[in-house]
């Protein structure tokens, strides 16, 4: 089988999956990998017929291999994005999955498009709600014979993994969801929006549930010991791995959410399989989507060394109010913790769904959800939940 036969292949899957005839589509697609002509197009449609499917493990599987035949696909780029705008918290979340976007892609309208679409958007929950695939994400025709591919779709795992494990853990949560979300046009893109307080289930999985997530049996690699990139934590037995997971459900159970946290995001940031990070993700948007959640106040000085450690983390801080910023989604402002005699022990960015009434130089109390933004406790920000006056003093 030619470049001919390869490019017929790919036009008549592409015309499947237009059909949502997606189980044809994977069989003409799993026929040119038999014949040793997998490229990344292929790969691209053949993942993609797989997700429409609800096919996940093995449309992770081949979406990793994309990665590892061509890092700047930009239809991925575009896919992984849209993936972080439906997840994204708040306006700026998105704005910033984007930015990093065109960072690798900077060529791409497409994605320069929608980072203004989403900056000049006057509410941006309905703007989320409403965002449809087919409007991010561009799935291009196959290139024919003599027409060399330049790679005009590229991926990039800008944050593969966080494309992999938004797939695997949304199926978690809801499968019929997910084949809404991929559907195109489905009724289901209207109510895409995780982790925020509009898009939570409003049916919680129980704790008993917690049980049931495990991490593999006893022959699964679940670490892995020669990485390309350097991960900011790392086991060296999957003993100590296993502890730290078993602690953290116990964590859970006896409602420290916050203390288990920092282990799941140990582990997180691990070099641990990717197939095991995913389940690890899942407890940390069980703990995070969580409505009763105890505030503590930290020591600030150690989140900012670690802050990926500190993710979803329920914080209480005081402080003086500066740079009171009102925006169309919200309200935006730097707090002088802990400040007192003009002296304070850190600057952190505080985001509020709502608008109190506050202004620059007042104290105030906060409480909310630590969002770490590029390991840098500067970009982090807290995204609160309620904002009290304090006394002057």
């Amino acid at each position: 089988m030619g470049n001919t036969g390869n490019f017929q292949h790919n036009r008549e899957a592409l015309k499947a999956i237009k059909r949502k005839q997606y189980g044809t589509a994977i069989a003409i697609l799993e026929k040119l990998g038999g014949a040793g002509l997998e490229s990344e197009y292929t790969l691209f449609l053949l993942s993609l017929a797989l997700v429409y499917n609800n096919d996940f493990s093995r449309a992770v599987s081949l979406l990793r291999r994309i990665e590892r035949i061509n890092h700047k696909y930009i239809p991925y780029i575009q896919l992984k994005s849209f993936l972080g705008l439906k997840s994204a918290l708040t306006k700026d979340a998105a704005i910033s999955t984007y930015v990093e976007a065109i960072e690798l892609a900077e060529s791409d309208r497409l994605l320069k498009k929608i980072l203004r679409d989403i900056e000049n958007t006057p509410d941006f929950l309905v703007f989320q709600k409403n965002s449809k695939i087919r409007d991010f994400v561009v799935i291009p025709k196959p290139k024919s014979p003599g027409r060399k591919s330049r790679g005009a779709l590229n991926i990039k795992g800008i944050g593969g993994f966080l494309l992999l494990v938004f797939i695997v853990g949304v199926v978690y949560l809801n499968r019929s969801f997910v084949a809404e979300l991929f559907s195109p046009g489905g009724e289901g893109e209207k109510n895409m929006l995780i982790g925020s307080e509009s898009g939570s289930p409003s049916k919680r999985e129980s704790l008993g549930e917690i049980d049931s997530v495990v991490l593999g049996s006893t022959d699964y690699g679940l670490l892995n010991r020669v990485n390309r990139k350097k991960t900011r934590e790392f086991y060296h037995s999957r003993t100590e791995l296993l502890s730290d997971f078993r602690n953290a459900k116990q964590l859970i159970k006896k409602k420290r959410e916050n203390q288990a946290l920092i282990i799941l995001n140990k582990i997180n940031n691990s070099n641990i399989n990717y197939v095991a990070k995913e389940k690890v993700e899942f407890l940390i948007k069980f703990i995070i989507d969580s409505d009763e959640r105890k505030y503590m106040e930290y020591n600030l000085s150690d989140i900012k060394k670690s802050p990926h450690l500190y993710r979803g983390v329920a914080l209480s801080v005081n402080g003086k109010t500066a740079n009171v910023l009102e925006k169309r989604g919200g309200l935006t402002f730097s707090l002088l913790a802990n400040y007192s005699e003009n002296r304070f022990t850190e600057l952190v960015n505080v985001f509020s769904n709502d608008k109190p009434k506050i202004e620059n130089g007042e104290r105030v109390g906060v409480k909310g959800i630590f969002i770490p933004m590029k390991n840098s406790f500067s970009s982090s920000y807290v995204l609160a939940r309620s904002i009290s006056l304090k006394d002057h003093k």
